[in-house]
């Protein structure tokens, strides 16, 4: 066993919409695995493993204390097309005079465009509203110290029918949406 050297939570070598988990290590080697087909990924974005603040956020909507707020920006490719790449899109809010004072301070080294903030938060709920907290994530911390991950995921990463299903729609709809895209760009 070789230690772990490099972690990259979200990368998105294969694309934003399938982003992996990946882990490099000291001898050299590597494991990288697409969101679908890791099981810790798949118990993470069940949101059973968030912290308890997560699901009663103080600092939701008009609550910033930050000058700016950093994000992804969900829907980009809706709102500002050219910012769309797959590998994800930053949203910069700024929340006060400091935070313009910053955002201006770094134009010239990077591709800022400036957005609508109503459109620009559109897709991005969390940023008005706390994750919702599942019912089970009290049953999942108690198994989760003791538990394997095979088990772990069986009792609370698989999807249910409806979700596969839903998910199912959800591509199908990004792919007739990119192909109206293009066809539209021509």
């Amino acid at each position: 066993a070789s230690r772990i050297v490099k972690t990259a939570f979200r990368r998105k070598n294969d694309g934003w919409k399938l982003f992996s988990l990946s882990f490099t290590f000291a001898n050299g080697s590597e494991y990288r695995q697409i969101l679908t087909k890791d099981k810790y990924m798949q118990l993470f974005l069940k949101d059973n493993g968030l912290r308890e603040s997560c699901y009663e956020c103080s600092f939701r909507g008009n609550s910033h204390k930050s000058d700016i707020t950093l994000a992804d920006f969900w829907g980009v490719e809706s709102l500002e097309k050219e910012f769309f790449d797959d590998k994800g899109t930053s949203l910069v809010i700024v929340q006060n005079e400091k935070g313009k004072r910053l955002v201006d301070s770094i134009k010239n080294s990077c591709c800022i465009k400036e957005t609508d903030f109503s459109q620009a938060v559109k897709f991005n709920p969390a940023y008005f509203e706390s994750k919702k907290r599942p019912k089970k994530r009290n049953v999942f911390f108690k198994n989760f110290e003791r538990t394997e991950i095979n088990e772990l995921y069986r009792k609370f990463g698989k999807d249910s029918f409806f979700m596969k299903t839903k998910r199912f729609a959800a591509r199908c709809l990004w792919h007739i949406r990119n192909i109206k895209n293009k066809k539209e760009a021509r």
